[in-house]
């Protein structure tokens, strides 16, 4: 049997981030500017495109809002920030 599932559910936390003090990750968040595209490429094969993303945590402000706005910039089409 192929698996088909109907949705692919990603829970992106941010604690991987490198410099968070609970995640013990070094992590950048270009690496989950990657994750993200390569999860979206798995959602276009197995579940027509349908992809749920949830925000989660992480303890530094502003590794949290860079990891964001790599994600978002990803499931928008983009290149990781600072990138042409």
């Amino acid at each position: 049997a192929r698996f088909e599932p109907e949705f692919v559910f990603i829970s992106s936390g941010f604690d991987v981030l490198r410099g968070d003090p609970l995640g013990g990750q070094e992590l950048e968040p270009e690496d989950l500017h990657g994750f993200t595209r390569d999860l979206m490429a798995a959602a276009d094969r197995t579940a027509d495109g349908r992809l749920v993303v949830l925000m989660e945590g992480g303890y530094v402000p502003d590794s949290v809002g860079s990891g964001t706005v790599s994600v978002v910039r990803a499931l928008a089409g983009l290149n990781p920030p600072g990138t042409a």
